[in-house]
């Protein structure tokens, strides 16, 4: 594996960091934006969208879902992958993981 440029690396963080600024802005934008619709149907067609329980969650789960993940994968894919290293857990290793995750 080789060590990459620190100019390279700077280059990757700052695209991981626009790429989570961008799912950060665009959903809570979203969200917003699909409040100020509900109100507005409201008030000008007396229509309530959100009165059903599960309407709140779908308009809450739906901007993440189909507007900020395809955004923020567009711009991961630009980050280069790293493969990393493969070595087999094994059984003692496997229950060491185990017990340690419990306290979490």
């Amino acid at each position: 594996m080789d060590i990459q440029e620190p100019v390279t690396a700077k280059r990757d963080f700052q695209r991981i960091g626009l790429a989570l600024l961008l799912f950060a802005v665009v959903d809570i934008g979203s969200q917003y934006l699909i409040k100020w619709l509900i109100v507005s149907l409201r008030e000008h067609f007396g229509l309530d969208l959100i009165a059903a329980p599960w309407a709140q969650w779908v308009f809450s789960f739906a901007p993440i879902y189909f507007l900020a993940i395809p955004l923020t994968l567009l711009v991961l894919r630009s980050v280069p992958a790293d493969r990393g290293i493969s070595c087999p857990l094994g059984w003692k290793n496997f229950f060491l993981f185990l017990l340690m995750s419990f306290p979490l």
